[in-house]
């Protein structure tokens, strides 16, 4: 990865924006004809930053419900 693309990580990184991150760095190992275009990465990034805070409530909410047996919902 190039200087550009670091910088990129670490901004999303400390603005806790961590999946966005993670799925920018997973486009971002794309070969540059296989990556989508702009609009749909931007697209993919919201979405996987929607489904990375989705998951993290789950499992707050889970943790701290103390139920007695694990249960997913």
């Amino acid at each position: 990865m190039n200087t550009n693309t670091q910088a990129t990580l670490q901004q999303l990184q400390a603005l806790k924006l961590y999946g966005m991150a993670k799925r920018y760095e997973a486009v971002m190992q794309l070969h540059s004809h296989q990556q989508p275009d702009a609009h749909t990465i931007i697209a993919s990034l919201g979405e996987a930053e929607l489904s990375y805070r989705t998951h993290r409530r789950t499992e707050l909410y889970l943790r701290l419900s103390k139920l007695r047996y694990n249960a997913t919902p």
